[in-house]
């Protein structure tokens, strides 16, 4: 009874580390694909492009 109890917990335990370091190392290749924007190009990336409108836009149905 105990070695059943004992291999689900070396089974989770393995599965657990297994998991902490898939996410350690996608989160290092997610980082690694990110592009590079230094604090300027930031700036001006904002002020040229800003927040979009929310205007309405006016839709006029044409039948042909």
């Amino acid at each position: 009874m105990t070695t059943a109890t004992l291999k689900k917990d070396i089974a989770k335990m393995a599965r657990e580390s297994v998991h902490e370091a898939v996410r350690a190392e996608m989160m290092h290749l997610r980082a690694s694909a990110l592009p590079l924007v230094s604090m300027s190009e930031q700036r001006e990336i904002v002020r040229k492009y800003k927040k979009p409108t929310r205007g309405s836009v006016r839709k006029v149905r044409a039948s042909f």
